[in-house]
């Protein structure tokens, strides 16, 4: 019951392609085989190999070249296979496994009713009909499919060759490192090195620039080491560095000031020279020594002397700035200047009465007399209003520092009586404005008392008695400087 079938299959396949005369040689042969319950058709030549066959299964095998003479081929829901060699469409000479002369047409499909690329197999091509745009399947996805491979999906007029691209030229040396490209009809990768930034050699006015693809604005530097500001004429600039080198010049460390810089004769010279300060003259010297240095900005000189005071300088006469109130060791009148009597003591009142100057610095000068004196009774210059023996009283004065002067003495006799005011109805013998905190009592002089060199002279500031003292009592002092 099979066999008319094949028979039938035979001659569909041959409408099929389109052969509707077919004729065999006298050497080829037509069998019907059946090995168990399968049965074929054959048409096998002299050689015995078939040529054409087909199975009771509906498979037809072409053992030859078949030429398909009508306009249409159509294959319907079955698979046409060809294992070895060669299918032409629109040519009788195909060069290729499958060569097409003329327009090829694949499947056409909208972005939803798409295949998986994995149902489609690897190299599949469809259309997407939603974008307008050819696809290719890698098994896994689909990817756009375009002749330069840039995935945009087009192709692009200017590279539809590339695939062959057999008029290219470039090779991989001519092509940056890890670009690639299609030459001669194969990809290739290009193997020229980024280009960096060139540094020069020491001392190289032309150097090389290392093979490479340059871009985005790189730099070739020159170098040299000698290329110094001071290793180029001063006012000339060579490749931007100002010279400063000069000749002639003479300065050193030692003619500039300390910490500033100066280019001399083309080395850089730091001065050691410190900046001055105002300067101010030891006690007593009228010439001094100005301290090395660089002076600017109205720093001045002083001399000084620790007896330049007004009181020191004779009155009327100025020195240094200092006018004198010095009229020498005149006795003061003793300050009684109400009469009592017509013989009295105020009866003959002299003009040089008493008179002071506070000096502000805990001193009082006698502007009579010219002494400078402890002002306080209670401060420093009065051992601070403690009473002490005779001898000790001396040496205190004597080894005092005070008010910035250390030539202080114990006053004598003659000098401690000049400041007692005989005019004074208070109980202190003494101006209490000039002299305050004096104790109304006895106050050392230096004069000893001849007669018994045990006893020294006192004022007793309480009345205004001058007294011998025994040099064993405790006494006040006020200390005095100036005179003899």
């Amino acid at each position: 019951m099979k066999k008319p079938m094949l028979i039938e299959t035979f001659l569909g396949m041959c409408l099929l392609l389109g052969i509707s005369n077919y004729a065999f040689s006298e050497d080829a042969e037509i069998k019907l085989n059946s090995n168990n319950g399968s049965t074929k058709f054959i048409i096998q030549d002299k050689d015995a190999v078939a040529v054409f066959s087909a199975d009771s299964d509906g498979n037809t095998v072409i053992g030859g070249t078949a030429t398909v003479a009508g306009s249409g081929f159509s294959v319907g829901g079955s698979t046409l296979v060809v294992i070895n060699g060669r299918v032409g469409i629109g040519t009788t000479a195909p060069a290729a496994a499958l060569d097409v002369n003329g327009a090829v047409r694949v499947g056409n499909y909208t972005t939803a009713a798409k295949p998986t690329a994995a149902a489609a197999n690897k190299g599949a091509f469809i259309f997407d009909t939603t974008i307008g745009k050819p696809y290719v399947s890698n098994g896994t996805v689909w990817n756009l499919f375009d002749s330069d491979f840039d995935g945009d999906g087009i192709t692009d007029a200017i590279d539809v060759d590339d695939n062959n691209a057999a008029d290219a030229t470039a090779v991989a040396a001519d092509v940056l490192s890890g670009r690639t490209f299609y030459a001669g009809g194969a990809g290739r990768t290009g193997s020229v090195p980024a280009g960096a930034n060139v540094s020069g050699g020491n001392g190289l006015k032309t150097f090389t620039i290392t093979d490479g693809l340059y871009s985005g604005s790189k730099t070739g530097t020159a170098n040299d080491a000698l290329l110094a500001a001071g290793n180029i004429k001063s006012g000339i600039t060579i490749l931007g560095t100002a010279g400063t080198f000069t000749t002639g010049a003479t300065a050193a460390a030692g003619d500039m000031l300390s910490g500033k810089t100066g280019v001399v004769n083309g080395s850089t010279i730091t001065g050691n020279v410190p900046a001055g300060a105002n300067v101010t003259g030891g006690n007593g010297l009228i010439t001094f020594t100005i301290t090395d240095g660089l002076y600017s900005g109205g720093k001045t000189a002083a001399a000084a002397d620790a007896n330049l005071i007004a009181a020191d300088i004779k009155s009327g006469v100025a020195i240094f700035g200092k006018t004198g109130t010095f009229t020498g060791n005149n006795i003061p009148d003793t300050g009684q200047i109400t009469g009592y009597a017509t013989s009295d003591d105020a009866s003959y009142a002299s003009s040089a009465q008493p008179g002071y100057t506070d000096n502000g610095d805990g001193t009082t000068t006698d502007i009579r007399t010219g002494f400078m004196w402890a002002k306080d009774g209670s401060g420093a210059g009065c051992n601070s209003g403690g009473t002490a023996l005779w001898e000790v009283a001396g040496n205190f004065c004597q080894n005092l520092t005070f008010a910035g002067f250390t030539d202080w003495r114990m006053p004598n006799i003659r000098e401690l009586m000049s400041i007692t005011d005989y005019g004074a109805a208070s109980t202190a013998k003494i101006n209490g404005t000039y002299f305050p905190n004096t104790a109304a009592e006895a106050y050392w002089a230096a004069t000893t008392y001849v007669p018994n060199t045990a006893y020294a002279w006192t004022v007793a500031f309480n009345d205004g008695l001058v007294g011998a003292t025994s040099k064993a009592g405790s006494y006040y002092i006020r200390c005095v400087r100036g005179g003899p």
